[in-house]
């Protein structure tokens, strides 16, 4: 992994790695252009903690960092933008630590 990422691209690899995740188990996941991901609640698109390993394996192989299971449970996150943030944070942190 770089050793520098912007936090918009973060937020931009995990919302792709949710999206993908969602569809790849059946479910459907579009936001349109005036459309807020803080509108967008996790228990309706029937989130499960199966989806977020999917997406969490996706980006430990896409961005070669380990993430925390401990953050799997869908319980935790209320809305997409939630766990979004949540998730590039967490990658930007690694980023951040192995271009130290």
């Amino acid at each position: 992994m770089r050793s520098h990422l912007p936090e918009e691209e973060a937020e931009s690899l995990v919302l792709n790695s949710f999206r993908k995740a969602v569809v790849e188990f059946g479910g459907s996941f579009t936001v349109g252009a005036g459309d807020s991901l803080d509108d967008v609640e996790l228990a309706g698109l029937e989130v499960d903690s199966i989806v977020l390993s999917y997406m969490y394996t996706h980006l430990e192989r896409e961005c070669g960092v380990s993430l925390e299971t401990d953050d799997l449970d869908p319980e935790r996150y209320r809305t997409v933008e939630d766990l979004v943030k949540t998730v590039a944070g967490e990658l930007r942190r690694q980023a951040n630590v192995s271009g130290s």
